[in-house]
């Protein structure tokens, strides 16, 4: 690849980091997808269905891609546009999304639900980040090249691309929406926070962790309930009717 000369620029942390801008733009969707192009933050969400499947997305901050000079921005943006099926992608609140559905072994996942009679108990152990097919996606635009790094490995630790990460001042977060209320989110010892079926964890000390991230939740069983409930009605009304008859004779 011919280099047409390399552009150097001050993090948020005022370091000194050099681009290579080329003839044709390359993208390094290393691991976190964007490396050393300047973006902030970058979160993958997954949420996932009873049935296992699941939606996963991941969104982009653009707001530091001029470092490139504004070519490196515009061909970011026409790759979004030019995404086609089995992917979504849109430009909004400066960020790049890029959305589509996955199965458990195309998102690197295990799901289990375990149903109760009272309540059904649901686990999510998830071992990678399949950042190869968010580079799929964008690949197949014709525009842009990528590394070809798979995904992300969780149960190793990947300590040397997280400080590389840091270096450049990127934040990246992984986001699940789970069936029914969080109860736990964890790597190892790196603990999440939740809110309601909602979890969310730093992606970058999940890498350092090399622990894959688990997730439970539950929920109430309704239908289950008030199933019972009927037939304990039904059940009750019979033993009136059976009383009421034996009082009469």
């Amino acid at each position: 690849m011919e280099f047409m000369y390399i552009k150097t620029f001050k993090n948020m942390r005022g370091e000194l980091v050099s681009v290579p801008v080329m003839k044709k733009i390359m993208l390094v969707f290393l691991l976190a997808g964007i490396l050393l192009t300047g973006a902030v933050t970058q979160t993958y969400t997954m949420e996932i269905e009873k049935t296992g499947e699941a939606q996963m997305t991941q969104s982009s901050d653009l707001s530091l891609y001029d470092v490139g000079g504004s070519e490196m921005k515009a061909v970011i943006i026409a790759a979004c546009k030019n995404i086609t099926s089995p992917y979504s992608c849109k430009t909004e609140n400066n960020k790049m999304i890029i959305s589509t559905d996955m199965t458990p072994t195309e998102g690197g996942y295990v799901f289990e639900a375990n149903y109760g009679i009272v309540s059904t108990n649901y686990k999510l152990k998830i071992n990678s980040v399949p950042l190869n097919k968010f580079n799929e996606a964008i690949e197949k635009t014709g525009n842009i090249q990528s590394t070809g790094v798979g995904a992300i490995d969780l149960t190793q630790n990947n300590s040397q691309y997280s400080q590389a990460f840091r270096v450049v001042d990127l934040e990246m977060d992984y986001v699940v929406k789970m069936p029914g209320n969080i109860e736990s989110i964890s790597a190892g010892n790196v603990i999440g926070k939740m809110n309601g079926n909602t979890g969310e964890i730093d992606l970058l000390k999940v890498m350092e962790e090399g622990k894959p991230i688990i997730l439970t939740s539950s929920e109430i069983n309704w239908s289950a309930i008030v199933f019972i409930l009927g037939i304990v009605v039904v059940i009750g009304l019979a033993v009136s009717v059976i009383i009421k008859k034996n009082k009469t004779k």
